[in-house]
């Protein structure tokens, strides 16, 4: 490894020779001038690694050569030693291009060293970030480039995308599958120019047809397994974009049999589900002009990857709102009354009859209110809810909208519905638990009564 070289810049030569015999101990290569302007002319031709240089000297000072060679090589380190112990010296110093301001005399030559040696490891440190800077703005510079001329190729496709994305978002709006797959394939044969078309969902044992563009031709259900070679099979098997012209012609395909097509080219979508699986398949034909081409396919991948997206949305929500009807229905049915409270506002999210009729009121007037100003316990003014535990069951008394206390049993849990957290209370109404027991109790006291008097009954018979 080349040493690196240091050039020294001093009026006096006792220090040139002091500071050079002791970093050529050290490993360097030492280089040295008597003045600022011979400094400059040696740095200009030799090229140091580092600049030691003094402030006070004749000619040229340090100061101009620290301004001089910090223009010209931000990247090499000038080092100051100056017998100067003025701290303006030494700021002007730093602002002149310095990195490092040393006191003479230095009695001990290893802060030299060690002066030195941060230095050089410090102009590496920035060399090396250069570097690294300029390779990644070649990388950008070449990614640029690759992108504009991708972009040069793409800019047909590019049209007809900001098309595509303005009518997705009408897809968005739909929250039912029969009319979001009629917009859907609407869609699709609009952009490309397609008239006959259709959409199917599938099903365990088929394909279930959605909507078609050319009423009468799609049939309603496809069984499987699908026939060998047609076009939906295939499909369905690469789930992949197929696109196929000259289908009387091409022995790799079955037609369908039906002669009303307006050319023989199609193209078909595999709709794939969040599982990878295919949830559906689009199939278009009879574009005007014919044939389909590579563009139409890679236009209708993107639109139809937009639209995989939205269908898995739209499912959930259909699916969502089925499991939401069923789980209402059944608490609406319940006997045990039903109360969901949002855990942050204390509203009532939801009352079913069961536990609006505890209290005397419609399920639908209280939806939206504070829950102690409807359900109210003997305490005025506490809530029911049991804020911040987990699960708890006790038994409490609710007032009446006429003043009647009810009794019951209540059970306090959290829960989400629709993305909020909530309490769910439920209510068992003890009233005839309790009417049950204050029988009991006076039966028993009737009882204990009757036997009390039997006893002194039959003890005043037997008096002599």
């Amino acid at each position: 490894m080349t040493p690196s070289r240091i050039l020294i810049i001093d009026d006096e030569k006792a220090v040139r020779n002091s500071f050079g015999a002791h970093l050529e101990d050290c490993g360097y290569q030492i280089i040295t001038a008597e003045n600022g302007r011979l400094g400059l002319d040696l740095f200009e031709r030799e090229s140091p690694d580092l600049v030691l240089v003094d402030l006070r000297m004749p000619e040229v000072d340090g100061l101009q050569v620290l301004k001089t060679i910090s223009q010209q090589s931000p990247l090499t380190p000038l080092l100051v030693a100056s017998g100067t112990g003025i701290i303006n010296d030494a700021v002007e110093a730093l602002h002149c291009g310095a990195w490092d301001y040393l006191l003479k005399p230095i009695a001990d030559l290893s802060i030299l060293t060690h002066a030195v040696s941060a230095a050089l490891e410090k102009a590496q440190l920035r060399k090396e970030n250069l570097a690294y800077r300029e390779h990644l703005e070649q990388l950008v510079e070449e990614r640029t480039a690759a992108l504009e001329k991708a972009n040069t190729h793409l800019s047909q496709i590019n049209i007809r995308l900001r098309q595509i994305v303005e009518t997705t978002r009408s897809l968005s709006f739909c929250h039912e599958v029969q009319a979001f797959g009629s917009l859907l394939l609407e869609e699709f044969g609009q952009h490309m120019l397609a008239t006959g078309g259709s959409i199917y969902l599938k099903e365990k044992t088929g394909l279930r047809l959605v909507h078609a563009l050319d009423q009468g031709h799609a049939t309603a259900f496809i069984p499987f397994p699908l026939p060998e070679k047609s076009l939906f099979q295939r499909a369905l098997s690469e789930s992949q974009p197929v696109l196929v012209n000259n289908i009387g012609e091409n022995k790799a395909v079955v037609p369908s049999g039906w002669t009303g097509y307006t050319d023989g080219s199609a193209l078909l979508f595999p709709l794939p589900d969040e599982a990878g699986d295919t949830a559906g398949i689009m199939a278009l034909h009879s574009k005007t002009p014919p044939p389909f081409v590579d563009q139409d396919r890679e236009i209708g991948t993107i639109l139809a990857s937009y639209s995989c997206e939205a269908l898995r949305a739209v499912r959930a929500s259909e699916a969502l709102r089925e499991s939401a009807a069923r789980f209402r229905k059944i608490l609406d049915t319940i006997p045990t009354g039903i109360l969901i409270v949002d855990a942050a506002t204390h509203e009532i999210v939801y009352t079913n009859p069961s536990a609006a009729g505890l209290i005397g009121v419609d399920p639908r007037s209280i939806t939206g209110k504070i829950c102690n100003e409807v359900f109210a316990t003997m305490r005025a003014g506490t809530c029911p809810m049991a804020l911040g535990k987990e699960s708890v069951q006790a038994e409490r008394t609710l007032l009446t909208v006429d003043g009647r206390e009810v009794p019951v049993l209540k059970t306090v849990s959290r829960t989400t519905l629709e993305g909020r957290e909530c309490f769910m209370e439920s209510f068992i109404d003890l009233t005839e638990q309790t009417r049950a027991e204050v029988d009991k109790e006076t039966l028993e006291t009737q009882l204990r009564q009757a036997q009390k008097m039997e006893a002194l009954g039959t003890g005043r018979g037997h008096r002599p």
